[in-house]
């Protein structure tokens, strides 16, 4: 399919195609987001003082995001327990301990 070039609001051309761009082996989508122009101005300024892009500080802030709150998979066996203070009453046999221990029980 054909190149296509369009201009942006600092007057660089830039290539539209219709191939998918591929980053660090995987396919990317663009996409368009609207944010008040002092975050993007923090975001660029920020980025430039380390040398690298807005896009870039924006697509790390998306995949941290994504594990942390959306591919997170967590079960009871994984998180460590934490003390309440000493015990005031044992469980039973009959308190439904055995079906608490039963299974495995995913945190989202």
């Amino acid at each position: 399919m054909a190149n296509r070039r369009q201009g942006n609001s600092q007057g660089r051309q830039r290539r539209l195609t219709a191939e998918p761009d591929v980053h660090d082996n995987y396919c990317v989508r663009t996409i368009t987001i609207s944010v008040p122009e002092p975050v993007y101005r923090d975001f660029q300024q920020f980025a430039r003082a380390r040398d690298r892009t807005a896009s870039e500080l924006i697509r790390e802030a998306m995949e941290e995001f994504r594990q942390r709150r959306i591919a997170r998979s967590t079960t009871l066996a994984d998180v460590n327990p934490v003390s309440l203070g000493r015990v005031l009453k044992p469980l039973r046999d009959d308190d439904l301990l055995g079906e608490m221990l039963e299974g495995d029980v995913i945190i989202r």
